[in-house]
């Protein structure tokens, strides 16, 4: 898709990124050491598997070549008795290579869940697994190392992660993802070692037990089913999230469920107390388990600043001894019902945190509790997260850590980011999860679709996996920009990563400027590129209209009785009518491109409401300024969209 441009704008410059020396493997090593000579990987190779592998290992193996076709390589799989179920032998040869020389059991760090080791030599690759997890981690560091080829460099790599459950939590509140854009995602994030995807389907999930409820587009059980088999096959575990106490507008906004609300003015929280609740709950916990081959469910837990306000909960505060009783009472019934189906719960700790060890230990042991601060993990908190922390593994208590990659102000997230990375190199948390919302609520206004936040995605995986000390923030750019887009020159890297950095902070006109000059450069996520183009373009233009709303906001009464200065409203005349002329290829360009990302509706919901504002105002605005005669040509700024 080209992207139609009013003029061809000289490109501004920006610093060059820091470069990486040629080794742009992401998320980085734990240890990683250069030796020896490179192997040039030839346009026919060869994979020896040992034959006592097992059909799970197997398909790591399988799925790794069966990407190569794609760089211009042919491969070709042998099984060999001298291999190691867990061991594998990338190379040129068409006979078993004598030089191997393995160890029959990896050692130290890198026998861990998901550790791995590889090594480069001028004959070939060799590659060894600690476990499943281990050969899929090893099969993603190698086409990687393909990928940057045809020469990869010598060297060893020993690697482990240091949290063993790495996460993304996507909501489809405002821009539910289409099947075909989710199992792209899925690819991407096991190619970056994340392994667990989780999908808050709000009323994006067609339940069997809610007939006709659905939003339209909505995903089936068949496609959830599919998904789950295409996600597992990948490496990845997808995880539902159902909200099972606040979050739940997707449902209380409806009359039907009017009566399952803790205030009848809100929508937003469910009445816990209700043993109606409890049956609606289950009933669609019973419709997404047995679609889900994962061993865990997320059920929410947090948007309780209602809690109490029903007279059926005070009632029930009474009888069990305060509201924190109430809510432990209805929590602890939806995950015992999850760990009766051998399933592992997953809960926000916004409410636990204020709870005594006596309260927290009344939960099933097997509750893995996330820690939720949406607001950040800023340095003034974070001894008394880690005190908290401290509290649930003295409990006995698994825990994650998380980070809200949307709505994110400036590289606040990346910061946030990093200081859970040091908590998990502290040994406080097994997980982290990085959290793209979509929307704050059901029917607020739409938050950026997930689209716009690959960057951030990247960062988290990169953390997650080897932690803040590994290698330092400034390597970052240019590793993610070879990774997603495949850029390999430092000054056209340099350029699309200087659209993320005016894009994260708050300029989206030079961000366009960047992504669209770019776009069509890139040999890889090339529509990425071009909807970062786009939708900073759209970022853009309403950004434009309230610079000149300001201005005439500013200057009302002179420009209503037609004495303000003639060239400065006659400059704000020609954008207005300039912005209103440029509307139609935007919106055009936009919804072409985020259609194939969330379903039709989204997007038109999206433009009849930030974009068709704009133009009514725009509307509103032209007859104030039409008195006043357009500028010369020769002094009308371009609009640079």
């Amino acid at each position: 898709m080209e992207f139609e441009q009013p003029h061809e704008p000289e490109l501004p410059s920006c610093e060059l990124i820091a470069d990486t020396g040629g080794v742009s493997l992401l998320p980085f090593p734990r240890n990683y050491t250069p030796r020896g000579s490179p192997f040039h990987v030839a346009p026919v190779c060869y994979l020896y598997i040992s034959s006592r592998v097992n059909q799970y290992v197997r398909k790591r193996f399988v799925a790794m070549t069966d990407k190569l076709p794609a760089l211009g390589i042919r491969i070709h799989i042998y099984s060999v008795s001298q291999l190691a179920p867990t061991q594998a032998i990338f190379t040129d040869s068409g006979q078993f290579p004598k030089w191997v020389n393995f160890e029959a059991q990896l050692r130290g760090d890198t026998a861990r869940a998901g550790g791995y080791k590889l090594v480069v030599t001028q004959d070939g690759i060799v590659l060894h697994g600690a476990d499943e997890g281990g050969v899929q981690h090893a099969c993603a560091t190698l086409h990687q190392l393909i990928e940057d080829g045809p020469d990869v460099p010598g060297m060893e790599i020993e690697d482990y992660p240091i949290l063993r459950y790495r996460a993304v939590h996507l909501d489809c509140k405002g821009w539910p993802p289409r099947t075909t854009w989710i199992k792209k995602a899925i690819d991407t994030l096991a190619s970056i070692k994340i392994n667990i995807l989780i999908l808050e389907y709000e009323a994006h999930f067609d339940y069997p037990s809610m007939p006709n409820w659905a939003a339209d587009g909505a995903l089936s059980a068949r496609e959830v089913q599919d998904l789950d088999t295409y996600a597992r096959e990948n490496g990845v575990t997808l995880v539902p999230l159902l909200s099972c106490v606040g979050n739940a507008g997707h449902v209380l906004a409806r009359p039907e469920y009017a009566a399952l609300r803790e205030h009848p003015d809100s929508a937003r929280m469910l009445c816990i107390s209700n043993p109606d609740t409890l049956e609606f709950l289950v009933a669609q916990l019973s419709d997404l388990l047995p679609i889900h081959s994962g061993k865990m469910f997320h059920v929410g837990g947090d948007g309780t600043f209602l809690l109490g306000a029903n007279a059926t909960t005070q009632a029930r505060a009474e009888e069990l001894g305060g509201l924190d009783a109430v809510y432990l009472d209805h929590v602890g019934s939806i995950t015992r019902f999850l760990c009766s189906n051998g399933v592992q719960p997953l809960v926000f700790d916004d409410m636990l945190r204020q709870m005594s060890d006596e309260q927290i230990k009344w939960l099933p042991p097997d509750v893995t509790i996330v820690f939720w601060l949406p607001e950040g993990l800023a340095p003034e908190l974070a001894q008394d997260v880690l005190a908290h922390l401290e509290r649930y593994k003295v409990l006995g208590r698994q825990a994650w850590g998380s980070a809200v990659l949307s709505p994110s102000e400036h590289f606040q997230s990346f910061d946030n980011i990093d200081a859970w990375a040091e908590i998990g190199e502290m040994n406080y948390i097994t997980g982290f999860m990085a959290s793209i919302r979509t929307r704050d609520f059901a029917k607020s206004a739409m938050l950026p679709p997930p689209e716009a936040f690959w960057a951030r995605i990247f960062y988290a995986a990169d953390r997650a996996w080897s932690g803040k000390q590994t290698i330092v923030r400034e390597l970052f750019p240019q590793r993610f920009v070879t990774r997603f887009f495949g850029l390999k020159n430092l000054e056209t890297q340099s350029r699309m990563w200087a659209g993320f950095v005016h894009a994260i902070g708050n300029n989206p006109l030079m961000a366009h400027t960047f992504f669209s000059a770019e776009a069509p450069h890139v040999p890889k996520n090339q529509e990425t590129a071009q909807f970062l183009a786009s939708w900073n373009a759209i970022q853009a233009f309403m950004r434009i209209f309230l610079e000149v709303e300001n201005d005439v906001r500013g200057n009302f009464v002179n420009i209503q009785n037609g004495t303000a200065d003639s060239l400065l409203a006659g400059h704000l005349r020609w954008q207005t009518q300039e912005l209103k002329a440029r509307a139609t290829v935007l919106i055009s360009q936009f919804s072409q491109i985020a259609e194939n990302i969330s379903g039709e509706w989204a997007v038109h919901e999206f433009i009849e409401s930030s974009v068709a504002y704009t133009l009514r105002r725009l509307d509103e605005m032209e007859p104030l300024l039409a008195a006043f005669p357009l500028p010369a040509e020769e002094l009308r700024e371009p609009l640079g969209i």
